[in-house]
């Protein structure tokens, strides 16, 4: 009888252990939607890096296969057939029911597809399988993605292609539905391209930001180019005359992006077969960024009346801005060059202040600053200098700060408060607010 009623005692007190062990599991499971979020950052855009995860504890499991956005971010690129393909050689089955599983559990929501085809992304794999076994195998599972009848196409909220061969892309192409209703974002890159070696591309009624890359003829139909509020065209150091024409078929564009890859003077070449294209009209752009050395030939082009905010980011594109007639109507002016030239710097200044008689404030970093304080340049009393702590070797601070600024002025000193939300950290875009707040007509002891 002892030994029952001490038999029953353990089995009580290991089932209560049990029960308390399992109650402080719950309490310590975070909410479905953090954990959601969290693994976001875990999949960091490839689905297949939550796999794991599953294996963990229900909660986990059922928080990766719930969330339809966990899946909805599908890369076909180097990094996915290395994963499935260790030593080169493919393992077509894992890698069709992988595609097949994002699909599916995105359930309906907007996919973001990028299909990344480089041939520095497939040489080992080409070599290893045979150049027409890989291509062949690639262009089934890019037919996937797009899924019979265009099914899974007409999810697409973003799609990123970068092929270098014309006959491949002619033949993705031509498998696209008539419209895609939901794209926003269109990545196009690859080589310079004849239009007759493309097709046509699907209407997409809600497209607004285009990227060209070394794609000087975009496909797309007339109608939606007059959608696209933003537009990036990125060539590796030769601009043709054939980008200012692609250039003038997005007339409402707002926001341009021109963009130099390689490091050097960039050439522009005439097209003989191409009309010359003195001016592309422009009326409603008012963010113009200018990235590497763009040639005068593309920038002086422009024709920009409503132009309120530049971006460069060399002493070439301060150059040429200060010769032409686009920045007159310019209030503001980012400079992201890296590092000082004492020797152009304070004329190219000078020109830009010059050509641009609206400028009200100068986003520099704080190189620029020290620079103003040692050669006692004047910028003018109405010009606000902002500190950009856009880099993260510019020295930034680590938390939310108030830069003083001081300019000089004929009756004192001018003190504008700048509250800077640091950004090199997160990895986020900058964004500078000024307070209203200022202390006019004070003296520098007064300050």
């Amino acid at each position: 009888m002892e030994f029952q009623s001490s038999s029953h005692s353990i089995v009580e007190e290991k089932d209560s252990f049990e029960a308390s062990q399992l109650g402080r599991s719950h309490s310590f499971t975070l909410p479905f939607d953090i954990l959601g979020l969290i693994f976001h950052h875990v999949a960091a855009g490839y689905p297949v890096h939550l796999s794991s995860l599953l294996f963990v504890c229900r909660s986990w499991h059922d928080a990766v296969c719930l969330h339809p956005t966990l899946w909805a971010t599908i890369r076909v690129d180097r990094t996915l057939l290395t994963i499935f393909a260790p030593k080169g050689a493919f393992r077509k089955l894992l890698i069709k029911h992988y595609i097949h599983s994002c699909l599916r559990r995105s359930g309906t929501v907007s996919l973001d597809v990028s299909v990344d085809l480089h041939p520095h992304q497939l040489s080992s794999f080409t070599s290893q399988n045979g150049l027409l076994e890989t291509w062949s195998y690639l262009f089934f599972l890019v037919t996937d993605l797009i899924g019979p009848g265009g099914e899974h196409a007409r999810r697409w909220r973003s799609f990123t292609w970068w092929c270098h061969r014309l006959d491949f892309t002619s033949r993705i192409f031509s498998k696209f539905p008539l419209i895609l209703p939901v794209l926003e974002i269109l990545r196009l890159r690859g080589v310079r391209l004849d239009a007759s070696h493309i097709g046509a591309f699907p209407r997409c009624p809600r497209l607004h930001i285009v990227e060209l890359h070394q794609f000087a003829v975009h496909p797309l139909k007339n109608e939606d180019c007059l959608l696209v509020s933003d537009l990036f065209i990125t060539t590796e150091i030769v601009w043709l005359s054939l980008d200012l024409i692609v250039l003038s078929q997005f007339p409402r564009i707002r926001q341009l992006t021109l963009h130099t890859t390689l490091k050097g003077r960039a050439l522009f070449i005439l097209d003989r077969d191409d009309p010359p294209l003195n001016e592309v009209m422009l009326p409603r752009l008012q963010c113009l960024q200018l990235r590497g050395d763009v040639p005068s030939q593309v920038v002086g082009g422009l024709v920009v009346p409503s132009l309120k905010d530049l971006a460069l980011d060399s002493y070439t594109s301060l150059e040429i801005l200060g010769d032409l007639s686009l920045t007159r109507t310019v209030e503001t002016v980012h400079i992201a060059i890296p590092n000082l030239d004492p020797y152009l710097l304070p004329k190219q200044v000078e020109k830009l202040l010059e050509a641009a008689p609206a400028l009200k404030q100068l986003c520099a970093p704080k190189w620029f600053h020290n620079w103003l304080d040692k050669s006692k340049f004047h910028l003018g009393a109405d010009i606000l200098v902002v500190v950009e702590w856009n880099h993260i070797g510019d020295d930034a601070p680590l938390s939310l700060m108030a830069y003083t600024l001081l300019s000089s002025k004929t009756a004192g000193v001018q003190i504008k408060v700048i509250l800077l939300r640091l950004s090199c950290l997160f990895r986020l875009p900058l964004v500078q607010q000024p307070l209203q707040h200022e202390q006019s007509n004070t003296n520098l002891s007064g300050a």
